[in-house]
């Protein structure tokens, strides 16, 4: 793309292009919240989802695995039935991730990995990589995190229970970080035991990338949702233009032909390749040659493909 060619960045207005982070302790509704945005589909490195009605759930042991589902994401298939990713938790996929990277330097402690550090390189790159892998594609992404408190002097102090590495991982990553906890709500004479998420706390952990995003309100998905609409609306009150199409599925920088010259170039390399075969017969009803822009997606997966098919031979 020509730099001159670039539009101004518009505010979109779905929560499905967006990667949250909820945490807290138990029972708090954080899995429970995220199965309800439109689209999710749960990871499932600890397996908070069996009590979640018609939710869409895998459970995932290992990090290979994991990666593997995470190829399967590319597919036009799999963009058309799903649109937010979930990672419960984050705790147990990063330990997956550092688990994976032992094993593959046949090693039994990260610090054995190279010298000067590399090991904790190594892993802050691998599950940096493959966690921004998600919403590169298109998806929003939420990652379920469990709380940790601790105290020092009489000051209570709340993060989440990841490590400095991927703390710094996900924090970077991360556009709404919400610490989410148990309190009593007062409705008139009643008094009923709920859960309120926190967006700005001084003692917490908390981030949200929005201005005028709420600061405290109880944690249901159609709260979350009155919460981001406010914001929006405060927003264009002050003169932001929104993109109400609310696309998850963003764009490459490239063009429909340099990608369809990609594809076609790939193709090159190994055309009688039976997998190579399937995947384009099975994806296009036209020559790649005759694609057009309504095929744009089928051919950004299509290079994805393509390039891991022959990076793994």
């Amino acid at each position: 793309m020509n730099l001159w060619e670039l539009e101004p960045q518009k505010i979109t207005s779905t929560l499905n292009d967006k990667i949250f982070q909820f945490y807290g302790d138990n029972s708090t509704r954080k899995t429970s919240v995220a199965a309800k945005f439109p689209g999710s589909i749960i990871f499932g490195f600890e397996k908070g989802y069996q009590c979640i009605d018609g939710v869409y759930a895998i459970p995932v042991d290992t990090w290979s695995k994991f990666k593997d589902y995470l190829r399967q994401l590319k597919d036009p298939r799999s963009k058309a039935k799903f649109k937010t990713v979930v990672i419960d938790t984050t705790r147990i996929a990063y330990d997956c991730c550092t688990t994976w990277l032992l094993n593959t330097y046949e090693k039994t402690d990260i610090t054995d990995i190279g010298t000067k550090g590399k090991g904790w390189s190594l892993l802050k790159k691998e599950f940096s990589d493959v966690l921004n892998s998600i919403p590169k594609m298109g998806y929003g992404l939420i990652l379920i995190t469990h709380a940790d408190e601790s105290e020092k002097d009489g000051k209570l102090t709340i993060k989440t229970d990841l490590d400095k590495v991927a703390t710094a991982v996900v924090n970077k990553l991360v556009d709404f970080q919400l610490y989410v906890r148990k309190e009593t709500k007062t409705e008139g004479e009643q008094e009923e035991l709920t859960v309120f998420a926190y967006s700005d706390l001084d003692f917490a952990d908390t981030k949200h990338r929005l201005r005028y995003f709420p600061k405290r309100f109880e944690f249901t998905y159609d709260n979350l949702l009155d919460a981001y609409n406010y914001a929006l609306e405060q927003e264009v009150a002050h003169g932001a233009v929104l993109d109400n199409e609310g696309s998850n599925l963003a764009k490459e920088s490239e063009t429909l032909e340099d990608v369809r010259n990609t594809v076609i170039e790939l193709v090159k390399q190994d055309p009688e390749n039976e997998q190579v075969v399937e995947y384009i017969s099975s994806h296009f009803d036209v020559r790649l040659s005759e694609t057009t822009e309504k095929d744009y997606d089928k051919l950004v997966a299509a290079r994805d493909f393509l390039e891991s098919l022959f990076n793994a031979e």
